[in-house]
């Protein structure tokens, strides 16, 4: 029997949700911002887990998978495209926070020898496009960030 998860597997749940924006969802979500130190430990950490992802093959058909479930909400919604495109940056990053803390838990391994058919060159290619798409999209706005982080000091 698994026991309950710990705070520390919610945070770094929300910060895996995204490169960019780790930070500012777990800090959303009731978490206290860290150092600067620490920031840059969990975001290279963050790096690192989406990047094995990409680099197997995961995030390739996590993004597969949302495409397919916006099939099912174009057909029983009116979204715009814009939408469309946030919803299935959603589910993506969804996934790959849910299998990376999958994996953190122990729960699930990847094999890295399972996806052979991606460079480095390719899964970074993806990587970056897929942050920079999932970043345009949200439009953060940095200064008000640093300004809510002075406020609770």
């Amino acid at each position: 029997m698994r026991m309950a998860s710990i705070p520390i597997d919610e945070r770094n749940f929300y910060l895996t949700l995204s490169i960019l924006e780790g930070q500012k969802l777990a800090h959303s979500a009731g978490f206290s911002v860290p150092s600067p130190d620490v920031q840059e430990h969990e975001i290279i950490d963050t790096m690192q887990k989406w990047f094995a992802l990409s680099s197997t093959g995961v995030l390739y058909h996590l993004k597969e998978c949302a495409s397919w479930m916006l099939t099912i909400l174009k057909e029983n919604n009116d979204f715009d495209e814009t939408t469309l495109k946030a919803i299935e940056n959603i589910i993506t990053s969804f996934g790959v926070a849910t299998i990376a803390h999958l994996i953190d838990q122990d729960i699930i391994t990847i094999d890295e020898t399972a996806h052979n058919g991606s460079s480095i060159e390719k899964s970074m290619g993806s990587l970056v496009g897929f942050m920079l798409a999932a970043a345009a999209l949200n439009e953060v706005d940095y200064d008000d960030y640093e300004e809510e982080d002075e406020e609770d000091e």
